[in-house]
């Protein structure tokens, strides 16, 4: 009996533990399909898929650099400050709903009301232990911080929690495995009777096909719905833009977008599924393969806007306008007006011959306006087959033959002929289809480019800014911008944000389109929003960022500036035409091309040389008809090249060694008998005549060392010396090259410094500390003069600067300059902070106002100091080389400074 008592006492025992562990084990039971997206109402517009709320949270609030710059704008405020008081608050910052932050987070967005976006946000519990920790935690709560209500909405308990210091409040609820919550009980009723319906964005095919995209890497992940996302922006734009948002209808029906966000720049890229009923983008670009745009080198650096598509095929891409406008019912009315505008050609014919003339782009931009003329800086540029072709076209679609109607001299040799018809409104009807309202009333070509405006003075300036490079293409930042994108694509819009005043609205009901002065700053430091789409298997990629760039240099004040293909090398040259009497500039960039340039920044040709040049640029009288060509060297050629860039005679000369020094060019007798000098690594000095032959009169020896300086020629008391120095001695020979003067007490010549003349019978220079010499040419006799007396690099220069009776001597250290009398009594001195290129120079404002040139490597700086030591006003300025300053046109009564500047640019800067 005991032992039956017993067993049934066992049994009744391990059955309470079996219940027991199976109602405990059935608490920690998962959900399951308690996908968020089953609780959001199918009328939303965004929907934000965060995987680590927290994360995301920190990175914001504290790592990316625009933080403080974003909180001037009032919707990042909100933002910002709900972030904090959920840091800070104590509810949020219980246990419970702290792990909450980690958890990954579904928000969505909501139209309420005309003019609000409601969020609602939607957690998946992973167990019904999780929830009733939850749950719990909210019923018995007696804090008094905050005051918690229960309500039934169709069965579900909602719960109302309001803090009573912030007095804000949330309402939250449990349904079927999902944890929702909102700042509108409007908006978590509808997300609970949503779960209570058969279909949902699950069931929705095209939103699943674009969920499957979703990157694995991305910090957040975006769909947008673009259909109720237009009809909330409608409600919101002013009458001017609301027009606008019916864009975005035409997008496409659903898209998904993976979002990075870095500490310098946001970037965005998924895919768009196209809706078959509305979606236009998707018509025309419907088997259309991208490819690679070209229209950075024609848009203005100033652009501030502009919206381009490339296409690979023109017939195809008519086709598909075609087809567009037939399945939204709008064919027909579209042949109509074209043909009334068209009325000596068929609508189908003028619509061929177009598409005809179009290559592979087309583009409408907008520059930075600061007119009252708002069509100033409008343009359309369309990429044509051929210039000849297009004409042709154009006097055949209507009827006429279209001359110019003006023209834009850009110099004696450069003429942009500019055209206008009242018969090509057809142009502007047909590309209304892919721009608003694109201008067409001038137009001019660009290379193969038809460019559209509607006022003269604009075509006269997009020219300008191609001819001088000065694009968005040789932009730097453009540069860096564009780094981010795709080489090839189908459509792309591009916004500059430093610029973006020109473009908003003047008012609108929400403020980021109406940003204030301080907000306008702001967005001075976002470089730009670049958005990319591409063709890719029915769908469009989309490619998106947002730049930071806080430290953007200002423009230099400039007349113009006139863009190379890379950094310029050495100080430019300006040299006579010698037709017009006015200057142009000869200069060199790093990659050894030589560019002429004109007088307004236009270049004239550019050519290819084989080395740097060495030398100064000479121009000599070759011909002696009044004609100058130009002279120079690198380590291997002498070359002589005329006007046009072509070379003279028998040049280029190719020496037989490699030349050490920049050639020195000498007429002695004034008569154009030129005498060129060179010195090699051989250690030999060569002399030849103008035509490239070597002079055998010439008889010097064989130097010591190697010749690093221009050989130069003096005459004094009737006497001839040619002078110059390798790294052991100096030499001063006569004509023959046979020694003329034996120097006593020899001393080694500061590789900076030349040879001036002292006075009737001496030569100055200094010695490798620092102290100036005197060769006496009669006797060879060396006096010294205690300088700097110091092994510090220097450079030295002897002339008249303070316009006192003597000379001065001027020795520039990398530290900053100082200019000694002639007896080595120091004037001034001035230290400039950097590191000073070791040459300056002089320039001659009058016989009385001369002025020192340097240029500051370190900070790319130039100045010009007056000669008594003080800084020119406007000084230092941006500039990356050594300057020249002259008058470039006879006309003018300013004088112009030309010196390298960034991004491969010459800078033309007017000194008064």
């Amino acid at each position: 009996m005991h032992k039956k008592i017993l067993t049934i006492s066992i049994c009744i025992v391990l059955a309470g533990i079996l219940l027991y562990s199976y109602f405990y084990l059935h608490s920690f039971k998962n959900y399951k399909n308690n996908h968020a997206i089953k609780g959001i109402p199918t009328d939303v517009s965004l929907i934000l898929k965060v995987d680590n709320p927290d994360n995301i949270l920190e990175y914001i609030n504290n790592k990316i650099e625009y933080r403080d710059d974003l909180y001037c704008f009032e919707w990042f405020q909100s933002f910002y400050n709900v972030t904090q008081k959920l840091d800070s608050s104590y509810f949020y910052n219980q246990d419970i709903f702290d792990k909450l932050k980690r958890k990954p987070l579904t928000i969505s967005f909501h139209k309420e009301g005309k003019k609000s976006f409601t969020p609602l946000f939607i957690y998946e519990i992973n167990n019904k232990a999780e929830y009733k920790d939850i749950s719990t935690f909210l019923l018995d709560n007696t804090s008094q911080k905050w005051i918690i209500n229960q309500r039934k909405y169709n069965s579900t308990s909602i719960y109302k929690i309001k803090d009573k210091e912030e007095n804000y409040e949330l309402f939250l609820s449990f349904d079927t495995g999902l944890l929702i919550i909102s700042p509108s009980s409007l908006i978590l009723e509808k997300s609970i009777r949503q779960l209570d319906t058969e279909f949902s964005l699950e069931q929705d095919d095209t939103f699943n096909k674009l969920y499957k995209t979703v990157g694995n890497n991305s910090d957040l992940n975006l769909f947008i719905n673009f259909k109720h996302t237009a009809n909330f922006l409608s409600d919101i734009l002013t009458k001017e833009f609301k027009g606008g948002s019916t864009v975005l209808n035409k997008v496409g029906n659903w898209g998904e977008l993976d979002i990075n966000v870095n500490k310098d720049i946001i970037s965005i890229n998924g895919f768009i599924h196209p809706s078959k009923e509305r979606e236009k983008l998707n018509f025309i670009l419907k088997g259309i393969d991208p490819s690679v745009s070209k229209i950075s080198k024609f848009l203005p650096s100033n652009t501030s806007f502009f919206l381009s598509y490339t296409i690979d095929d023109s017939e195809l891409l008519l086709e598909n306008l075609n087809s567009f406008l037939k399945s939204s019912g709008n064919l027909s009315s579209f042949n109509k007006k074209l043909q009334s505008l068209s009325v000596n050609i068929d609508s189908k014919e003028y619509k061929e011959q177009i598409f005809n003339i179009l290559e592979d782009e087309f583009a409408l931009a907008y520059t930075a306006n600061t007119s009252t003329n708002k069509e100033e800086g409008k343009y359309l540029l369309i990429k044509t087959v051929s210039k000849s072709k297009t004409l042709k076209t154009l006097n055949k679609i209507t009827n006429t033959l279209i001359k110019p109607s003006s023209k834009y001299d850009l110099d004696k040799e450069t003429t942009f002929p500019i055209y206008t018809s009242d018969k090509i409104d057809g142009i502007k009807h047909i590309f209304n289809q892919f721009f608003p309202n694109p201008p067409t009333k001038f137009f001019t070509f660009i290379d193969n480019y038809l460019v559209f405006a509607n006022t003269i003075n604009s075509l006269k300036s997009i020219i300008y800014s191609f001819e001088l490079k000065k694009t968005l293409y040789h932009s730097k930042y453009y540069q860096q911008f564009s780094e981010n994108f795709s080489y090839k694509e189908n459509v792309f819009v591009y916004i500059d944000l430093s610029k973006i005043s020109s473009i908003l609205p003047n008012e609108s009901d929400i403020s980021i389109l109406n940003p204030n002065k301080e907000q306008k700053e702001i967005l001075t430091k976002f470089y730009g929003i670049g958005i990319q789409f591409s063709n890719a298997n029915n769908l469009l990629y989309t490619n998106s960022c947002l730049k930071y760039l806080p430290i953007r240099e200002n423009e230099p004040r400039t007349v113009w500036q006139s863009g190379l293909d890379s950094t310029i090398f050495s100080k430019p040259s300006l040299v006579i035409n010698h037709y017009t009497k006015e200057k142009e500039i000869l200069v060199q960039d790093k990659s050894n091309i030589l560019y002429l340039i004109a007088n307004n920044g236009k270049i004239l040709w550019q050519r290819k040389l084989n080395n740097p040049i060495l030398s100064e640029i000479f121009q000599i009288d070759y011909y002696r008809n009044n004609k100058l060509q130009y002279l120079f060297n690198t380590k291997d050629r002498i070359y002589l090249i005329d006007r046009n860039g072509n070379p003279v005679e028998k040049y280029p000369v190719n020496l037989s060694h490699e030349a050490t020094n920049g050639i020195a060019l000498f007429d002695y007798d004034n008569n154009r008998n030129y005498r060129i000098f060179v010195a090699c690594n051989n250690k030999e000095t060569y002399v030849y005549d103008k035509t490239g032959k070597q002079i055998n009169g010439w008889k010097a020896k064989t130097t010591e060392g190697i010749v690093k300086n221009p050989i130069q020629f003096f005459r004094l008391n009737n006497k001839d010396y040619i002078v110059f120095s390798d790294e052991k001695r100096n030499y001063i020979l006569n004509r023959r090259g046979k020694n003329r003067v034996t120097i006593k007490n020899d001393f080694i010549r500061n590789k900076n410094s030349l040879f001036y003349q002292y006075d009737n019978s001496s030569i100055i220079t200094s010695d490798i500390i620092g102290n100036a010499r005197i060769i006496n040419l009669s006797d060879g006799n060396v006096r010294t003069l205690k300088l700097n007396d110091s092994d510090e690099d220097h450079y030295f220069t002897y002339s008249n600067i303070s316009n006192k009776p003597g000379n001065e001597i001027l020795l520039l250290t990398h530290d900053g300059l100082n200019l000694y009398s002639n007896k080595g009594n120091k004037i001034f001195s001035k230290e400039i902070e950097g590191n000073i290129s070791l040459i300056a120079d002089l320039y001659y404002f009058s016989s009385s106002n001369i002025k020192i040139g340097v240029y500051d490597e370190k900070n790319q700086k130039i100045y010009l100091f007056n000669n008594s030591g003080s800084i020119y006003k406007n000084f230092p300025l941006k500039g990356k080389s050594r300057f020249s300053i002259g008058f470039l046109t006879s006309s003018s009564s300013q004088f112009n400074l030309i010196v390298g500047g960034d991004n491969n640019y010459l800078y033309n800067y007017q000194i008064e």
